[in-house]
């Protein structure tokens, strides 16, 4: 394969992975929400009280490393774009 066709390549390579810590970030946010909604429906409890410490550290404990696996992913792809030639 010529040049031009190896740095599209590693773009489309690269355009993957970003896309999966696009994805990371946003599940990082939007599942603990449908999670906390749906405790609060079923316990009939006001948002707050509807939750241990235990909970809240649970829920940060898997927003924390989801984020840390999408930035993971950002910097993957990163390294993938440096190899591109001119």
């Amino acid at each position: 394969m010529g040049k031009a066709a190896d740095n599209e390549r590693l773009k489309i390579s690269a355009t993957m992975f970003n896309n999966i810590s696009v994805a990371m970030f946003v599940t990082a946010f939007v599942v603990p929400f449908f999670v906390f909604l749906t405790k609060t429906e079923k316990e009939g409890k006001e948002f707050i009280a509807a939750f241990t410490l235990t909970d809240f550290y649970s829920v940060g404990a898997g927003i924390f490393i989801v984020l840390m696996g999408g930035v993971g992913f950002h910097f993957l792809a990163r390294g993938i774009l440096a190899k591109i030639q001119d």
